[in-house]
């Protein structure tokens, strides 16, 4: 499970973690750097026109494809170990 609970510049993307609602915080993170905040990036640069211009975000973007997939397989395993 994932959360951000404030604000950041070069907000981290985590991977995994245990959301702690009371602390507002994630217990034992897997977080990659700055990720979230080159999301918010290629979103801006998408709306600029100039996303396809820009080829190293590109290659971060390709690079970060199969994180989706990662946690949506990891949620689905949390979900049914806690059965």
């Amino acid at each position: 499970m994932e959360g951000l609970f404030r604000t950041e510049a070069g907000a981290p993307l985590a991977l995994i973690g245990q959301p702690d609602m009371e602390k507002r915080r994630l217990d034992n993170p897997l977080e990659v750097p700055r990720a979230l905040s080159l999301m918010a990036l290629a979103a801006v640069e998408l709306w600029r026109g100039r996303l396809f211009a820009r080829r190293k975000l590109l290659w971060v973007l390709m690079l970060m494809a199969p994180f989706p997939y990662v946690a949506n397989t990891a949620g689905w395993i949390t979900a049914e170990a806690g059965r």
